[in-house]
């Protein structure tokens, strides 16, 4: 999905596949400590263990993507 988004979404409703992304991301961790937004960035992904746990699902998603 990452890598070719225009596959299984519809375009039309979005600007741009960041603005989809942002939402995404926006709507997934609403209410949530890891609550996103554009205007500033939440201080919980500057602690050492988050960025660390966000690096390491980072990795692993890009493995999976590789063997898809």
């Amino acid at each position: 999905m990452l890598l070719q988004t225009e596959d299984f979404l519809e375009s039309s409703e979005y600007f741009s596949w960041e603005h989809y992304y942002t939402k995404l991301l926006v709507s997934e961790a609403e209410d949530t400590y890891l609550q996103y937004s554009k205007l500033k960035l939440n201080d919980v992904y500057l602690n050492p263990n988050e960025k660390t746990a966000i690096f390491k699902a980072t990795d692993i998603i890009s493995k999976i993507i590789e063997n898809n």
